[in-house]
């Protein structure tokens, strides 16, 4: 065994726990070292929605940049053509705010797909209803921000819909995957706020698998957000540590695993992805982070190595 200490970017020094296998290695911000959890993903199960199942002690770790689920063996998509085979014939409806458009943003890039406004009156995707397609592969992804509260951000009430009104309107079916994602625009609202609204979309979820079980939901997580920044880069309005606490987020958080664990939505949890990386913390992760988030969701969607 190898032993050392794992230094976060922002300094906060930990020591392996006893027998764990650990690589150190250089190339941090700062020359810093940190150390990485190895272990076999293949002797996890493919990834497929698993209600009930025991959460690990950690979601997973890096190696070279990659994440590894500690959840389920998740298959690599290490380019535009692979995903395109994932995503063929596919329809992936994305509901959330910003982190979630993020995931919209990414595919759109790395596929090089168009992308059409969905109303007449709209200035750009920042809030959609937006859709992007390749009639080649008969891949079609739409996003919509979620509706009230929406910080920061001016908007016609008649382009929002809500994701419980989205999710009692949808067909659903195999070739289905319906994301939500709701947490960051909550923060300053009281909590039974937030948990009424989730409630109600785990409500319209069990809807939807009564009358649609193979369709994939996916409900992504709270990442970790701008209050962990290092203490000179802190924001310090009272507004930005309502909307952007960690404290808050994780709470959200938790909440969100305990409500949707009664569906067999996936809880695609990103939290230590985002806590344990050595890019600095943000609101809006890097996109390396956000394509290893990406990566998860694919091998939700494709988690046989035929597909």
């Amino acid at each position: 065994m190898s032993t050392g200490m794992c230094l976060h970017p922002y300094g906060g020094a930990g020591t392996p726990d006893e027998g764990t296998h650990v690589v150190i290695f250089s190339g941090c911000e700062e020359d810093r070292l940190m150390f990485e959890y190895m272990e076999d993903p293949s002797t996890l199960p493919k990834c497929t929605p698993s209600p009930g199942s025991v959460r690990p002690d950690s979601d997973g770790f890096f190696l070279h940049d990659k994440w590894y689920s500690r959840h389920c063996n998740a298959r690599r998509f290490p380019g535009a053509d692979s995903i395109s085979q994932c995503l063929s014939g596919k329809n992936l409806i994305i509901q959330g705010d910003s982190t979630a458009r993020q995931w919209f943003e990414h595919l759109h890039m790395t596929l090089g797909l168009s992308t059409i406004r969905l109303a007449p009156d709209l200035d750009s995707c920042r809030l959609g209803p937006c859709a992007a397609h390749n009639n080649l592969t008969d891949f079609h992804m739409h996003f919509q921000f979620h509706n009230f509260p929406v910080n920061g951000n001016p908007f016609k009430v008649h382009n929002m819909e809500y994701i419980v009104d989205a999710l009692d309107r949808l067909e659903g079916g195999p070739r289905v995957t319906f994301v939500i994602n709701i947490w960051a625009h909550f923060t300053p609202e009281p909590v039974d706020v937030y948990r009424r609204r989730i409630l109600a979309i785990r409500d319209a979820i069990l809807r939807l698998h009564q009358r649609s079980q193979d369709t994939l939901v996916v409900v992504k997580s709270a990442n970790m957000a701008l209050s962990s920044f290092p203490p000179d880069r802190r924001p310090i309005t009272p507004d930005l540590y309502l909307q952007a606490d960690d404290w808050y987020s994780e709470d959200f958080n938790n909440m969100m695993r305990d409500v949707f664990s009664e569906t067999k939505a996936v809880f695609l949890d990103v939290w230590d992805m985002t806590s344990c990386h050595h890019a600095p913390h943000d609101i809006h992760p890097t996109w390396g982070l956000v394509s290893e988030e990406v990566n998860l969701l694919l091998a939700y969607i494709c988690p046989d190595r035929t597909l």
